[in-house]
């Protein structure tokens, strides 16, 4: 099976918001048949594996891995996402976390469009009961090292 993306998720006891992580990329604009969700699992000790595991029996591009130790560090999960990774595209989504519904398409779009790119980010938006920042803007700009940056982080309030 090819893929566009693929996304990578390291968990650990997050079962409070896990659904809303995965939900986020399964409604993803682009397709959900065009990408592939890795969930690393690092020996969570709550139900957070139970429901990676509902998620795989439903849909074949959600790949569960369960680590045997807990390294301590969603760092290792993450390298163990992109050792299993089976497109050319790689974008990280933390498990407390969730993407935008046209994120994947648009950062797809801006990548696959330019064959000098290595690599893009954008910004993002942070919501607590008290505050809402958006970090970043719409306006790319090109570096020396072929990467595509969102231009202007910052606090916007």
């Amino acid at each position: 099976m090819s893929f566009q993306i693929s996304v990578i998720i390291p968990t650990y006891n997050c079962e409070n918001s896990i659904n809303r992580a995965i939900n986020s990329v399964i409604n993803q604009t682009i397709g959900f048949e065009e990408i592939e969700i890795i969930i690393v699992d690092n020996k969570s000790t709550d139900s957070t594996r139970d429901i990676i595991n509902e998620y795989a029996s439903k849909y074949d591009n959600i790949i569960p891995i369960f680590l045997k130790k807990n390294s301590g560090s969603p760092s290792s999960s993450r390298n163990i996402g992109i050792e299993t990774a089976k497109s050319d595209y790689v974008m990280f989504l933390d498990s407390d976390d969730e993407y935008d519904l046209k994120i994947c398409d648009k950062l797809f779009n801006s990548i696959s469009g330019d064959e000098t790119l290595d690599f893009v980010c954008c910004g993002f938006q942070e919501e607590s009961k008290d505050l809402n920042f958006n970090y970043g803007s719409s306006n790319f700009v090109k570096l020396e090292n072929n990467i595509k940056l969102l231009n202007n982080l910052s606090k916007k309030k």
